[in-house]
């Protein structure tokens, strides 16, 4: 074959390489596509206020206070005073030289991208740097809040808000970086109310990536909706006295409306200072650390027998007629009578600590017939539960013509 149409038929080849490759990247492939989207939009994050918790007379227990954060977008950074800087937002010079060492190392991968410089400065320090902000370009801020407890009580029942890391973002996909979720308690329990979702808006930028207007007029912009409300059964005052006569005690209360089972006050103690549970994260290893555990909920995370006190009154009513099924009293040489059908009036209740199960000793209870019975033993069924058995399960009483109910 003549060499030249080898020739033409080589470049024509290339050529065809060439023009399917570019239709990949102009048409078919996304990479580029996202790039020049990026480079030509900006999108601004728009954060929810979480919502307020309410107790069961609509007082706030937990509610937000306005915070910001500081934003850098080194390629838009110009010379700036440090110092000047350092002293309005409190900071180590090293801080700002290490930030911007790496800003440099990374300068390819973070291109035109605004990155968080510094998180939830409080409304003061917001207001000083808003006066000196055009000394420093390319710094911005960005509004976010934090939980405020105006009854200073209650942290281990509320629990505590974070940002999110990137083990927890694998696992949740709906949520993005810089995000906050409830890591414990009521906040993470009721996330999905309390939580909201977030907005953005979405500006175009120029050449020189200079922000110009909104894009298509703020059509595509999306508002951020706040979290809901909830109303809890906790009384704050009630939760307040709790946590005071708890002070300097380990251990933990808990008070309940008796007609509906709704919980009133759970107090744990030690527990995590209210004040602290705000700023968690500058917090949270001294709290980790703490010989106490002030963050174990010994409220809800302990196991405990029943006390001395509840196995009278187990043994009290049983004797009355208040129970699901009938109790009877083993008589060791008289067969079984029911305990209703002595005399009542003899029936000497007595709690043993016998032995040791864990850590709490013997939890039967056991019941002597004085003059009765000649001290014979018996076993109350109450319910599900079984008084007398050294493992005792939901103990259930019930009045006479009651419903079934724990």
């Amino acid at each position: 074959m003549d060499r030249k149409y080898v020739l033409i038929i080589g470049l024509a080849g290339v050529a065809v390489v060439l023009l399917v490759q570019l239709l990949n990247l102009q048409i078919f492939s996304k990479e580029y596509k996202i790039n020049a989207e990026n480079n030509a939009y900006k999108y601004v994050t728009s954060y929810p206020a979480r919502g307020i918790i309410y107790d069961r007379n609509h007082n706030i227990l937990v509610t937000n206070k306005n915070t910001y954060d500081v934003l850098v977008t080194p390629y838009e950074v110009e010379e700036f005073d440090t110092l000047a800087l350092c002293r309005i937002f409190n900071l180590e010079s090293s801080f700002v030289k290490e930030k911007f060492k790496e800003y440099k190392e990374k300068r390819r991968s973070i291109g035109y991208q605004s990155l968080t410089f510094l998180k939830q400065i409080s409304g003061e320090t917001f207001n000083i740097f808003s006066e000196h902000a055009f000394e420093f370009p390319g710094f911005s801020t960005l509004p976010r809040t934090s939980r405020s407890y105006p009854f200073s009580a209650g942290a281990n029942l509320f629990g505590y808000i974070n940002e999110v890391d990137a083990d927890f973002l694998k696992k949740n996909p709906k949520y993005k970086r810089g995000d906050y979720v409830g890591v414990t308690g009521l906040e993470r329990s009721y996330e999905d109310i309390l939580g909201g979702t977030n907005g953005y808006t979405i500006y175009l930028r120029d050449v020189h990536n200079r922000v110009q207007s909104h894009f298509a007029g703020g059509a595509y912009d999306k508002l951020a909706i706040p979290g809901e409300d909830i109303t809890t059964t906790i009384d704050g005052y009630l939760q307040q006295y709790g946590e005071k006569l708890m002070r300097n005690k380990v251990g933990s209360l808990v008070a309940i409306e008796p007609s509906t089972g709704e919980i009133l006050t759970l107090v744990s103690s030690p527990g995590i200072e209210i004040e602290k549970l705000a700023d968690i994260r500058n917090n949270y290893n001294e709290i980790l650390n703490d010989p106490y555990k002030p963050m174990f909920n010994r409220a809800v995370m302990s196991a405990y027998p029943p006390g001395s006190v509840f196995k009278l009154v187990n043994g009290l009513i049983g004797p009355r007629g208040y129970l699901q099924d009938p109790v009877t009293l083993e008589n060791l040489n008289h067969g079984s009578p029911p305990l209703g059908g002595g005399d009542v009036e003899d029936v000497d209740l007595v709690s043993h600590r016998e032995g040791r199960q864990g850590n709490h000793g013997d939890l039967g209870l056991h019941v002597h017939g004085v003059g009765l019975l000649n001290r014979s033993h018996g076993h109350a069924h109450i319910g599900d539960g079984h008084v007398g058995s050294r493992t005792t399960h939901q103990v259930r009483l019930l009045r006479s013509g009651a419903e079934p109910g724990v």
